[in-house]
């Protein structure tokens, strides 16, 4: 799991093309948007996390809660989740959780490199 509030940690990833251009593309621009909505505060704000999610996270649907999933932090359950499709080789998923009012997590994940029964449930469960 890489946790993308240190910008260093950024830059390593688009110097080592370790993912995708339009992915890492897409990400900045997302955090990008933001870190303007945000000017006058610290970004990112205290209880906001992001990770890019990678094949050893184990991304699982929990069988008991359809909508629930787990990977290497915990259980949660999405309150969304958004497929962004870049071309025919490769799809993004992020993945939206708030932990209470004040806290959130987002997940970015590519497409195909999960389980097939994870990817199903991605499908399933994008807006």
């Amino acid at each position: 799991m890489i946790d993308l509030t240190s910008d260093m940690q950024f830059a390593t990833l688009i110097e080592t093309n370790a993912l995708p251009k339009e992915y890492l593309t897409f990400v900045q621009n997302y955090m990008q948007q933001l870190r303007n909505a945000y000017e006058d505060e610290p970004f990112p704000t205290p209880g906001q996390w992001f990770f890019i999610l990678e094949t050893n996270d184990d991304l699982t649907p929990t069988l008991h809660d359809e909508t629930a999933f787990s990977c290497l932090t915990g259980t949660y359950c999405p309150e969304y989740i958004e497929r962004y499709t870049f071309n025919e080789a490769f799809a993004l998923y992020k993945i939206y959780v708030m932990l209470d009012n004040e806290c959130s997590m987002t997940f970015f994940t590519l497409q195909g490199i999960h389980s097939i029964e994870t990817e199903q449930w991605l499908i399933a469960n994008a807006d």
